[in-house]
């Protein structure tokens, strides 16, 4: 950009017409940056954290299942 404005102010003798084409140029460079702007990876994160985070629900409830047959079956032998 900065060469362009360079090249325009030595070739446009008019200062009006000079200032509208570095407004030009100005807005085109923001419009570029805006689309180049791209959400963070996080969000995947976030799904995957929630992915592991039932899976490991899902352990400790069988875990704790384990343990009541576990108790009941040392409970059951010590009454036999």
């Amino acid at each position: 950009m900065r060469h362009q404005a360079t090249y325009k102010f030595e070739t446009e003798r008019d200062s009006n017409k000079l200032k509208i084409y570095l407004r030009k140029l100005e807005s085109e460079e923001r419009k570029d940056k805006v689309k180049k702007q791209c959400k963070p990876a996080v969000q995947t994160e976030k799904n995957e954290m929630g992915q592991v985070l039932t899976q490991l629900r899902r352990l400790n409830e069988r875990i704790d299942k384990l343990e009541k047959e576990r108790v009941q079956q040392c409970t059951c032998t010590i009454y036999s």
